[in-house]
């Protein structure tokens, strides 16, 4: 029987706010598969890293006060998220974006192009 392939959640890097809300998506979903693959960061990452069901990477983001810091650190998560799904092609069959996920444009380009979206 071939197994099935897990379901991936990405969130852009979150504050103790959306760990509620993204810990009862999981539940959700945890109940259609076995396993879930998360992309976090922030309180998420550090909320939900324990749970053996899940596994879970961390994406950083840092604050900065100029408008081209600010860019350049917001292009480094949207290339570190698709690098993530690249390399988790094979074990992930579809991607939900939750919360700020959807400022996420890359990544969600990266996700259709593998059908996986």
């Amino acid at each position: 029987m071939e197994r099935q392939a897990g379901l991936g959640i990405v969130t852009f890097p979150i504050s103790e706010a959306g760990v509620l809300p993204l810990s009862n998506l999981v539940d959700i979903l945890l109940a259609f598969r076995k396993e879930a693959y998360l992309i976090t960061g922030g309180a998420g990452y550090i909320a939900l890293k324990g749970n053996s069901q899940i596994h879970t990477y961390q994406i950083g983001h840092s604050t900065a006060k100029t408008a081209l810091l600010r860019v350049l650190n917001y292009l480094k998560v949207q290339v570190e998220t698709s690098l993530r799904f690249i390399s988790l092609r094979k074990k992930v069959d579809l991607w939900f974006f939750f919360i700020g996920g959807e400022g996420l444009v890359l990544p969600m380009l990266v996700a259709k192009l593998m059908g996986e979206a």
